[in-house]
């Protein structure tokens, strides 16, 4: 069995049904409708809100509210059995700027049966970054999206869109995402989740519901928009760091950052990743290990990246260290056989320049029959230091393999500007992104810069495996530069690859 509890994944559980959303145009409708549905309980938790985001836009505006605090007003004016909990990240002030102010206020004053909570239950300089939506414990979405300003688009990415403006009015950039809708039992632990978490932050004691009748499934929520993954067996895999005052009642979980080692293991035709970073020393060291194993068939590794951070801060924190994985991944598929394919996404302008489209969604495809979507960037902290939500699935046939292959396949015909039928027909992915880098079909090469200057000390405290000792940066500046440089700096290229003969033999690809 692939997926075991308390290394891979917190637990194994069943979906009655299962499917993927692409983008925030169909998800933020799908939200519009769920909390229509809600009858007695809705549990909503993330990263960021914004009670202003209008989930529906354009021609699916429908009579009646259409912004989230006017959605949710009207259902419990609606509903007198209907309650609703918000827990939401209570963000360091490094964000403050990128955030609506007073949401506590403006969540958890306007009705006496909406209520709302900070999440400060993670270590210092840690963040609470799962995103779950539960429907009376019937039906639950998660994956990379939050309901919150910014976010909104479509998958075609029009540069000229004038539905994708934040509540301000101002227009936004082009966004990727990837969510996903499970019901039943998967629905069910979900929501335990969720309340876990809400009683650690001090919040009622409360106990998850589960509605009798059927639940709202994606056809009525997605009007058909949604793409069908395998039902069944559904694996849930978290991270969660304790803080010092919880160690005891809140275990820790590194499940995310094991599930994708052993899914890169598995790997004998190829690894489809979409990721907003790549920065996780674990996650380059499985991918080189797998690469070195000349015993094994070559593989295709394909990455979808943003173009850059997706704000200067984060460029200064991880923008170094991610071209350096880069640059190893690399160079160990050129030595040892594989193709390595790393590109953005975007659209030319009429000016000629290409406007990139942000990728946010947290994707891992394995021969089309492992598969990852959640909350986890591919970073340090992502697999070690914040709260993470993902789940996974493993195809047992045919049919479940080839609902695989058609999320796969539509992402890359939404990244490339193709149709999904000439992905579907392809035995690989390269010869078809070449052809899409050669035509300038909305998928560009992205080229790593250098990475000699990369300071690793401020990558131990912007992207840390686990929670920041001071004392180790105040007392041991010498060790901590030694023991991060033979992990993953450029002394660990020399143990990773050097030993092979790679050094300045590898010439760049072209």
């Amino acid at each position: 069995m692939f997926f075991s509890p308390t290394s891979n994944c917190s637990f194994v559980t069943e979906s009655d049904e299962t499917a993927a959303i692409v983008d925030a145009h169909h998800y933020y409708r799908a939200v519009h409708r769920a909390i229509g549905d809600a009858r007695r309980q809705l549990f909503m938790t993330g990263w960021q809100f914004h009670t202003e985001v209008q989930l529906v836009r354009g021609v699916e505006l429908e009579n009646g509210p259409v912004t989230l605090i006017e959605r949710l007003l009207q259902c419990l004016n609606a509903r007198p059995e209907l309650e609703v909990y918000i827990l939401a990240w209570e963000y360091s002030a490094m964000f403050a700027i990128e955030r609506q102010w007073g949401q506590k206020l403006l969540f958890g004053s306007r009705h006496p049966r909406m209520h709302f909570l900070w999440d400060s239950c993670h270590p210092p300089g840690a963040s609470h970054h799962q995103k779950i939506v539960t429907v009376d414990g019937s039906y639950a979405f998660t994956g990379g999206m939050d309901v919150c300003q910014d976010r909104w688009d479509t998958r075609a990415h029009h540069l000229d869109d004038q539905l994708r403006v934040n509540p301000d009015g101002h227009p936004v950039k082009p966004y990727h995402d990837v969510q996903t809708y499970v019901a039943g039992p998967a629905a069910e632990r979900l929501a335990s989740i969720f309340v876990e978490r809400w009683l650690l932050n001090g919040g009622a004691p409360l106990s998850p519901l589960v509605r009798s009748e059927p639940p709202m499934g994606p056809a009525l929520l997605l009007d058909g928009d949604e793409l069908p993954l395998p039902s069944g067996e559904v694996a849930v895999a978290q991270t969660v760091a304790p803080p010092e005052d919880h160690a005891e009642d809140m275990p820790q979980r590194h499940e995310v950052r094991q599930l994708y080692a052993d899914m890169v293991g598995r790997a004998e035709r190829f690894i489809y990743i979409e990721n907003q970073y790549f920065t996780s020393r674990s996650l380059t060291r499985a991918l080189i290990e797998r690469l070195e194993d000349d015993g094994r068939p070559r593989i295709e590794v394909v990455m979808i990246l943003p173009q850059g951070g997706d704000t200067p801060k984060e460029q200064l924190a991880l923008g170094d260290a991610q071209s350096f994985a880069l640059q190893s991944v690399r160079k160990a598929c050129k030595l040892h056989g594989h193709t390595f394919r790393l590109s953005y996404t975007g659209r030319r302008g009429t000016d000629g320049d290409v406007v990139a489209t942000f990728i946010h969604s947290k994707v891992m495809v394995v021969d089309d029959e492992y598969l990852t979507i959640g909350s986890a960037n591919a970073t340090n902290r992502s697999f070690g230091h914040d709260s993470e939500l993902n789940l996974a699935w493993q195809a047992r046939d045919d049919e479940q393999r080839d609902q695989v292959r058609r999320l796969r396949v539509s992402l890359l015909a939404e990244h490339t500007g193709t149709e999904a039928s000439s992905w579907l027909e392809a035995e690989g992915m390269v010869d078809g992104i070449d052809g899409a880098w050669r035509a300038g079909r909305r998928l560009f090469r992205l080229e790593p810069p250098s990475s000699s200057d990369r300071d690793p000390l401020l990558s131990l405290v912007t992207d840390p495996v686990g929670p920041v000792d001071a004392d180790l940066l105040a007392d041991r500046v010498d060790e901590a530069w030694e023991d991060l440089a033979q992990s993953f700096g450029w002394m660990s290229l020399e143990a990773w690859l050097g030993r092979h003969g790679v050094g300045d033999r590898i010439e760049e690809e072209p």
